[in-house]
């Protein structure tokens, strides 16, 4: 199943992407970094390939985790597979070619059916003082929603389903509220309260799950650490 390439921008998780692994390509192989998140909502791990090879961190990957940025070969087409761990059933694939020294996310959600979304990650500083977030809407009946982080400070409005907003710079703090809320439902809305923000970070905040949901189909907000 192929998805179109995006290229942009809650339970209380904050994942901090690892660092890229190493190489195992020659130092004249151009590279690009993908960082992998499971959102699919059955809530199991899977298993992640490139071109059939096992991602690295990419094996039983839990839900609502992350592999942080890897290498992988840019230039050329690459068929990116989402497999239920444990067997060999691939739950949807998308293939792209990506560009060298650019950074990426390849996030998978739904159950039926399923998504798969490729953003391009703009790792620039930003201002000083200051952090830099992004919103990801993987809840799947949700029609748009607005994203505040503290103060009611709106970062991303009317995000549909599968949409990314783009970066918006927020004051480092120690401690804010995070709120994602239906703006024409104001009564639905999902908090992440507490939330440390730190200056030069940068930061997408994924939220998935349904308003009926439950167990882990609950409305979640999960903080990804992209610096």
């Amino acid at each position: 199943m192929k998805k179109l390439l995006i290229p942009v921008l809650a339970a209380a998780t904050i994942i901090s992407a690892a660092s890229c692994s190493k190489s195992s390509s020659g130092p004249s192989t151009p590279q690009a970094q993908v960082l992998y998140f499971n959102a699919w909502l059955a809530g199991l791990p899977l298993n992640i390939t490139a071109n059939t090879v096992a991602v690295p961190s990419g094996t039983n990957l839990g839900f609502l985790k992350n592999t942080g940025y890897q290498n992988i070969t840019a230039g050329v087409a690459e068929d990116i597979a989402f497999i239920y761990a444990n067997t060999t059933t691939k739950l949807i694939d998308t293939t792209v070619t990506f560009t060298a020294s650019t950074h990426y996310s390849a996030f998978v959600t739904g159950v039926s059916p399923m998504a798969q979304i490729v953003t391009s990650d703009d790792l620039t500083a930003p201002a000083a003082g200051m952090a830099k977030v992004r919103f990801v809407n993987l809840s799947p009946d949700t029609v748009g929603y607005n994203l505040y982080v503290g103060a009611n400070a709106v970062t991303a409005t009317s995000v549909k389903y599968r949409g990314v907003s783009a970066y918006a710079s927020v004051l480092a703090t120690s401690s804010a509220t995070v709120l994602a809320s239906d703006p024409n439902s104001p009564p639905i809305q999902t908090t992440l309260p507490s939330q440390s923000f730190g200056a030069g970070k940068i930061y997408t905040i994924v939220l998935t799950g349904q308003t009926t949901g439950t167990g882990g189909a609950v409305p979640t907000l999960t903080i990804i650490n992209n610096n």
